[in-house]
Order: C-alpha cells, then sequence, then structure tokens
C-alpha cells in the first residue's frame, strides 16, 4: 500500500508539472524527449557551470540575457512537431525523462535544465536553463495541487494564480524565473 501512495504522489507531481514547468505557458502535447538519464542529470549540470538550477535565483537575474538565449526563449519551433517553445519543451522533459526524480528538489531541477538544452540542441546556455529547472521545482513544491490537471478556465486560472504566489508559501514560481532569467516569462500575474 506504500508502494501505491508512493506512485501516487509521483504521477501527480508529474500531471502538476504538466501545467507548471517555466513560465506556465500551455502548448501542443509532443512526447518526444530524449532520454536522459535522471541520476546524472545534477552531476552533468554541475559539471561545466559553476551555477545550478539549486542557486539559479542567486544569480545576476541576467541568465537568459545574451543574444543566444534570447532568440531561443522566442522561438516557437522546437519539438518534433517544431511548434513548441521552451516552457513547452520543459514540461516535457517533466512528463518524460525527469519523472523519476520529481521528488527531488535537487535532481528535479538539474534534469530538467539538462532536458532543455538537450531537446534544444544547446540553443540555451546552461544559466538559463538552469532558470527553468528553477521555475518548474517551485511549482512541484507550491502548486501540484491545483495544477494537476487543469482542463477548464477556472481550474487553469487558479493553477496560473497558485503558481502567481497564491499558494501557502506564498511563492512567486514566475517572479523566480523572471528573477533567474532577466526576461519576461509567458505567465503574467495579476489581473
Amino acid at each position: 500500500m506504500k508502494s501505491f501512495a508512493w506512485n501516487f504522489k509521483v504521477a501527480a507531481t508529474l500531471l502538476g508539472m504538466m501545467a507548471l514547468i517555466a513560465a506556465g505557458a500551455c502548448g501542443d502535447d509532443d512526447s518526444s524527449t530524449p532520454t536522459i538519464d535522471a541520476s546524472t542529470a545534477s552531476d552533468a549540470s554541475t559539471a561545466t557551470d559553476s551555477s545550478t538550477a539549486s542557486d539559479a535565483s542567486s544569480s545576476s537575474g541576467n541568465a537568459c540575457m545574451n543574444a543566444s538565449d534570447m532568440a531561443a526563449v522566442a522561438r516557437e519551433n522546437f519539438g518534433s512537431g517544431m511548434n513548441q517553445n521552451l516552457t513547452d519543451v520543459a514540461a516535457n522533459c517533466a512528463r518524460g525523462s525527469c519523472l523519476s526524480v520529481a521528488n527531488d528538489p535537487e535532481a528535479f531541477p538539474a534534469c530538467i535544465a539538462a532536458c532543455v538544452r538537450m531537446s534544444s540542441s544547446d540553443a540555451v546556455s546552461e544559466g538559463c536553463a538552469d532558470c527553468y529547472g528553477l521555475s518548474a521545482n517551485c511549482s512541484a513544491a507550491n502548486c501540484t495541487g491545483p495544477c494537476v490537471n487543469p482542463t477548464t478556465p477556472e481550474e487553469e486560472q487558479a493553477c496560473t494564480d497558485c503558481r502567481c504566489g497564491e499558494n501557502t508559501a506564498s511563492e512567486n514560481c514566475v517572479e523566480a524565473f523572471e528573477a533567474c532569467a532577466g526576461v519576461a516569462a509567458t505567465t503574467t500575474c495579476g489581473s
């Protein structure tokens, strides 16, 4: 029974991540994600960059401000259907390769960052990819309940409100992404 409860928690976290990753934009489902060894993603992420997802928020806030990162963040031609932005890519990473570490607050953001880089053919820098991992981790920790699988406009708004800080910890995951990245998220908080 304990195994069932743990698996249910992982499944709920995964479903929540579909709506939560990065800036929270919705996109077409594209299940094509690279295979990432989630157990080593953290090591791979820190091996070449001193800024990991867990400390990305302490960076200068300009992780995505170079020309190539800004161009990649604006693109919407990633994925096998060539119709996804990096937020969509990160959501696919959470549903796929990073599922096995969804409950690990250190390995999960590192896995998301590594998967975003691999899925985008390294179109974004490690520091910028870390911001997607940071936001995903914030959302997983604070908004799994309201964002498990929003299917109505009301449920989607409740999820957005949660990501924008209306949660028990008052953590604003959208602001966390923006503070790390230095660019605007695709989710707008407030009315």
